[in-house]
């Protein structure tokens, strides 16, 4: 069976993502490498605000979906600003930010912030994502992107839940898995990331 991260990067793929800008982090790894199985490029940012400006462009120059990945607390929260202006803009972004999992954040205090009440406001949606949810959670999300009024989503993963096996009973739940694929250029990705140089 597939983790949770596997089957975030499959429906990525399947959204016709194929290259992600952010700023990693420990809490990112097993993403990382899922998205780096799928054939999803990583273009590292030097901030994350940067990384949204990167993932709103490379939208709006492939008329597809742009994509960014960070890390939990500061990592997230540094992303707000690009991510209120691609709300504003209307452009198609799947924000994809860390998290502790629900029962340590009582008890965690490094890094952890409720980004649910942060992106609340300026996403279409907010979305904790986990192995029990995440076989219609996570392509029903990344499809409002482009429903209706574009803009952009959120996901918020765990490390913990990025690497539990989805069940084939969760699988089974979402087959359509049908997205319009955005074709994207080599152009498209250098004007997006010439910025970061």
């Amino acid at each position: 069976m597939p983790t949770t991260a596997q089957l975030l990067a499959e429906s990525l793929h399947a959204a016709g993502i194929s290259v992600v800008f952010g700023m990693p982090g420990g809490e990112v790894v097993a993403v990382l490498e899922a998205m780096r199985q799928r054939g999803i490029r990583f273009e590292l940012m030097h901030h994350e605000t940067s990384a949204v400006f990167a993932a709103d462009a490379y939208a709006r120059s492939t008329g597809g979906i742009g994509c960014v990945l960070t890390t939990l607390g500061p990592g997230a929260t540094n992303a707000v600003a690009g991510v209120a202006h691609a709300w504003l803009d209307r452009a198609p972004v799947v924000v994809i930010t860390a998290q502790k999992p629900d029962e340590l954040l009582p008890d965690y205090t490094h890094q952890v912030v409720d980004l649910h009440a942060i992106f609340a406001p300026i996403t279409k949606r907010t979305v904790a994502i986990t192995a029990e949810n995440a076989a219609t959670a996570i392509p029903e999300t990344i499809a409002l992107t482009t429903q209706g009024r574009p803009g952009p989503v959120h996901l918020q993963i765990s490390n913990e839940e990025a690497v539990r096996e989805v069940s084939s009973e969760q699988l089974s739940v979402n087959s359509r898995g049908t997205y319009a694929t955005a074709h994207c250029t080599r152009r498209s990705v250098h004007l997006c990331t010439s910025s970061n140089d």
